[in-house]
């Protein structure tokens, strides 16, 4: 299965969106999210992780995740980040994600990190970042983690 990235979870259509077979070659909807006057217009991240997707938006009073079970077809929102955040880095090689950096609800740019494990749906806290990122780009290569570029905490300055 692939998710549908672009376009398909946009503030357009904000509520529904849809997941390609390529075994079958062919396009389904998924199941409406509930609907929020403040997450339709807001930022929203999405990141595949195990058999999840997870849709990260702003809610009225706080940053709210959404979670697709690909096995139920189901969207539910229990889940939540120890420190939420926007404006962050993530990646997944799988059934963990890692999410780092971004900003608080107050906009001050983050150094920590935290590690979803999709098969037990826990979080971990990890060891910070040595310096504050937002909009950094995240990838996972030969078993490792890698943070590069953003913004950081002075001037916005753009770190490489």
């Amino acid at each position: 299965m692939v998710w549908c990235s672009t376009g398909c979870i946009s503030p357009a259509n904000s509520l529904s969106g849809k997941l390609f077979d390529p075994a079958r070659l062919c396009w389904m909807h998924l199941p409406r999210m509930t609907p929020n006057d403040c997450s339709v217009f807001s930022d929203k991240e999405s990141l595949a992780v195990g058999t999840e997707l997870l849709v990260l938006r702003k809610d009225v009073f706080a940053n709210v995740i959404y979670q697709y079970n690909l096995l139920t077809n189901t969207w539910s929102t229990e889940m939540q980040m120890s420190a939420p955040q926007c404006l962050f880095g993530k990646e997944s090689p799988g059934e963990i994600a890692i999410f780092s950096g971004g900003c608080d609800s107050q906009g001050k740019i983050l150094s920590s990190a935290e590690l979803y494990n999709s098969e037990t749906s826990t979080w971990r806290t990890l060891q910070s970042l040595n310096k504050p990122h937002k909009m950094c780009y995240e990838e996972f290569m030969d078993g490792k983690f890698y943070v590069i570029g953003g913004i950081g905490r002075t001037n916005s300055k753009l770190l490489i």
